[in-house]
C-alpha cells in the first residue's frame, strides 16, 4: 500500500491522539497539558475537537489531581488513530511497541555479540 501523507485536520487529529496515546495529556479548565507543558493551539483544538467527537474522554479528577482530569482514547478514538496511522504508512501503538523490543533485543543481541569478541581478543573466556 502506498504511503499517503497526512494533512490539515486528519495531521492534527492524529497528532492530538498521539499524544493522547502517549499517556499523561491532562485538561485543566481550558487548557491542554502534555507533560505538564502547554500544548500549541493547534493541538488544543484538534483534542477539544476530538473530545466533542468522542474520540477522547477525560476521566473524574481525583483529590490529588489539583482538578486536571487525564485525557485517555475511546474505542473510536483508538479505531481512528489507527485508521490515520495506517493511511500514513506509521506504526500505531502495538505495532510500535513490537518494533522498539525487536530493536532492543537485537542491540541485545548485538551488543552481547561484541562483547564477548573483545573478551575474547582480551584473552578473556567470553
Amino acid at each position: 500500500m502506498a504511503r499517503a501523507s497526512l494533512t490539515g485536520t486528519d495531521l492534527y487529529h492524529w497528532i492530538a491522539l498521539r499524544r493522547v496515546f502517549d499517556g499523561e495529556v491532562v485538561k485543566l479548565g481550558r487548557c491542554w497539558r502534555d507533560h505538564g507543558h502547554r500544548v500549541p493551539g493547534y493541538v488544543t483544538e484538534a483534542l477539544d475537537e476530538l473530545l466533542t467527537g468522542g474520540l477522547v474522554t477525560l476521566t473524574d479528577p481525583g483529590p490529588m489531581a489539583e482538578g486536571s482530569a487525564l485525557a485517555a482514547l475511546t474505542s473510536s478514538g483508538t479505531v481512528r488513530f489507527e485508521q490515520l496511522c495506517q493511511r500514513a504508512g506509521i506504526p500505531s501503538g502495538g505495532e510500535l511497541g513490537e518494533m522498539f523490543v525487536e530493536d532492543a533485543e537485537g542491540a541485545g543481541a548485538d551488543r552481547a555479540g561484541r562483547d564477548s569478541a573483545e573478551s575474547a581478543q582480551a584473552g578473556g573466556t567470553g
